[in-house]
């Protein structure tokens, strides 16, 4: 695991190269209940479910790589550069994880000893497969507005350009599988809640009888109920901001009864604290990442990729 000093913030479309994961910092500032087993239970099984594998792949280090078992290639660049990543999608918005799962596995082991230090994935290797009910909307909606669609096909490349973040943030700097998918995971289901919304905004009858779109907001973060509603749980709204450049304050939506969220339910004088003290591997990749990249992809703010010298606070 990758624990840096240094904070880098990268727009849209550039390359990686640092480490977001800070699970090796250590606790200050505000003292913290040591007794967070609950907590920590209580996000897992409050994250949205995704479909994974029932063994193998759920912890990095434990991976096997069928690669592993045949002589490694001499350019692991070139071959992961030439690596399609199919994004294969069930119930509308849900991302089916053991295909992209598998590949990461694959590719772990020279993750693991810096074979792939710096590589960033390209957005053309990124191959979304909708499955029938999306598609089934989107052909009625395009058929329907043609060249004035394009609001819809413009969430499709955020989406992908997100995935391509997100795994140059996750599997390459953060040397995670299991956490890259869920990240994957959160955030396409958020882009595709959003291209719903568009799609109900502008032609409903494209959804009529679609019985898994029903109640797909525009944006299901823009409030307390859409979030809580998203999510399947109550959400606390929590600032995270980095102290040296206050323009850029992420608002971002954590489990109430989770890791942070519990300790800032408290109310609104808990003072805050650096992020590493509440920093959580579920929350972190289930909910600060997905919704930074995508509020980067909206608003044009940059990506944060580490997070060490971060505040966290009540918003």
């Amino acid at each position: 695991m990758c624990f840096a000093s240094l904070h880098h913030m990268w727009p849209v479309g550039r390359s990686v190269t640092q480490g977001s994961d800070i699970s090796r910092a250590s606790s200050s500032g505000s003292a913290r209940p040591p007794d967070s087993g609950q907590a920590a239970q209580n996000i897992v099984r409050n994250l949205p479910q995704i479909a994974l594998p029932v063994d193998g792949g759920l912890a990095p280090s434990m991976a096997i790589s069928a690669r592993d078992e045949e002589k490694a290639p001499e350019d692991a660049r070139e071959s992961l550069q030439s690596e399609k990543i199919t994004l294969e999608f069930e119930n509308g918005t849900a991302l089916a994880a053991p295909r992209l799962l598998a590949l990461l596995n694959d590719y772990y082991a020279e993750v693991e000893k810096g074979s792939l230090s710096g590589f960033s994935f390209s957005s053309s290797q990124i191959v979304p497969e909708w499955d029938s009910p999306y598609q089934q909307a989107k052909e009625l909606y395009t058929q329907y507005l043609g060249r004035e669609g394009l609001q819809l096909r413009r969430l499709e490349r955020d989406l992908v350009e997100g995935v391509r973040l997100l795994l140059d943030i996750t599997f390459i700097g953060g040397k995670q599988t299991i956490f890259s998918v869920l990240a994957v995971s959160n955030f396409t289901r958020l882009m595709l809640h959003r291209s719903i919304g568009l799609i109900r905004s502008q032609y409903p009858e494209a959804l009529r009888g679609i019985e898994c779109f029903r109640g797909f907001s525009g944006n299901p973060l823009s409030s307390n109920s859409q979030a809580a509603q998203f999510y399947g749980h109550d959400v606390i709204l929590i600032d995270v901001w980095d102290p040296k450049d206050s323009r850029h304050v992420l608002k971002l939506w954590f489990p109430r009864d989770g890791y942070a969220g519990s300790w800032f339910s408290q109310g609104y004088f808990v003072p805050a604290d650096p992020y590493v003290t509440h920093y959580h591997p579920p929350e972190h990749y289930g909910y600060v990442l997905p919704q930074a990249v995508a509020r980067s992809l909206f608003n044009g703010d940059p990506v944060p990729v580490n997070f060490n010298e971060y505040m966290i606070g009540r918003a």
